[in-house]
């Protein structure tokens, strides 16, 4: 076991209330694996606190083999403020059949409305963050306190699939025991759906998929979801995301055009979620380069999904247009046309080169 493995063990065993949060644009496949995560922490007779839930579509779609979780507002303590100038003789508190109350006995004369009542955020022993770093705390707006730093584990996916980390995980605390049947499911939908059902292939990922098979991973369930996923209209405008797409080799960037056309035609709205899906699958049906933009009519302007490996490039690119990098990528908007997109971006590519 590595010092990172020993650590992560360590976290855990120590901690009864842990949190496993996420970023609320996170994709499928991170939203798989952090709920089988919460199956294996749960395994391990820890309270397993969730945020954000996942989303109404997110548990229609995946009903079979997720539990619905509920989208219930984060647990909170109640803390009751005694001035420090109110000399205290007693407090205790006491039950009768419908409440427990709180008794406070003063020294001197106090009034109820002395008291302050307030909510404050639960705390966490430990917390698990399918982030990347300290700035994805910065787009959480749930109340959370946040548990300290050597007891946060950041679960950001890197050159391994979100699905091999989580399986890591349940090595650490399991040794060679199999996973259970219902979180091997989990995990491979979460492989199949972060590797676009396999179309980016590596000797690491069929080794992976081959262990969730080989625990009892519903694969025939995993596969009538994946099929589901493919809409005639979601191919029909991949079809023509691809065929406006081209390649800039200087620049090592691919860039496609959406008008609004291409999407009333198809009767595909530019919703967040579509366009992060329709970058996905540009780039798996490419030599994908480093960076990838997809400008596309919304309203009466032209927005950009602009992805790229280099995290830092990418802060730059989003800090000059305004945007907030999520994960590899951010969203621009406030074109005039695709001219204007163009240019702007092309320019500060090229600085950044």
């Amino acid at each position: 076991m590595t010092a990172t493995q020993e650590t992560v063990k360590n976290i855990i065993n120590s901690s009864a209330k842990i949190l496993l949060v996420r970023e609320p644009s996170a994709d499928e496949a991170t939203i798989l694996a952090m709920l089988a995560l919460k199956n294996i922490l749960g395994e391990a007779g820890k309270k397993i606190f969730l945020s954000p839930a996942p989303s109404e579509n997110f548990a229609e779609k995946f009903g079979k083999i997720a539990p619905r979780e509920q989208a219930a507002e984060m647990p909170q303590k109640i803390k009751i403020k005694i001035p420090k100038n109110s000399p205290i003789e007693e407090l205790r508190y006491e039950e009768d059949e419908n409440f427990f109350s709180v008794l406070i006995s003063p020294k001197n004369k106090m009034e109820p409305a002395e008291l302050l009542i307030e909510k404050s955020p639960l705390d966490f022993d430990a917390a698990f963050c399918f982030f990347a770093g300290m700035d994805g705390w910065k787009k959480i707006n749930a109340p959370i306190a946040r548990p300290a730093p050597e007891k946060t584990v950041y679960v950001a996916r890197d050159e391994k699939t979100a699905a091999e980390k989580i399986n890591e995980i349940h090595a650490i605390l399991n040794g060679p025991a199999p996973l259970p049947r219902v979180t091997a499911t989990l995990l491979m939908a979460s492989l199949v759906f972060e590797t676009d059902n396999f179309q980016k292939q590596s000797r690491a990922v069929f080794a992976l998929a081959n262990i969730f098979l080989d625990a009892g991973a519903d694969q025939k369930t995993v596969e009538e979801i994946t099929l589901a996923d493919k809409k005639i209209e979601l191919a029909q405008i991949t079809g023509r995301a691809l065929a406006r797409t081209t390649i800039e080799p200087n620049l090592k960037t691919s860039w496609t055009f959406l008008t609004r056309r291409d999407f009333e035609k198809t009767g595909v709205a530019a919703l967040k979620e579509n366009m992060l899906f329709l970058l996905r699958k540009v780039r798996s049906n490419i030599a994908p380069p480093p960076c990838s933009i997809v400008c596309f009519e919304n309203g009466d302007e032209v927005q950009s999904l602009i992805y790229h490996e280099d995290k830092n490039v990418l802060a730059n690119l989003a800090m000059s247009l305004g945007g907030e990098p999520e994960s590899l990528y951010f969203f621009a908007s406030g074109f005039k046309n695709f001219s204007e997109a163009e240019t702007k971006i092309r320019q500060l590519l090229k600085r950044s080169s």
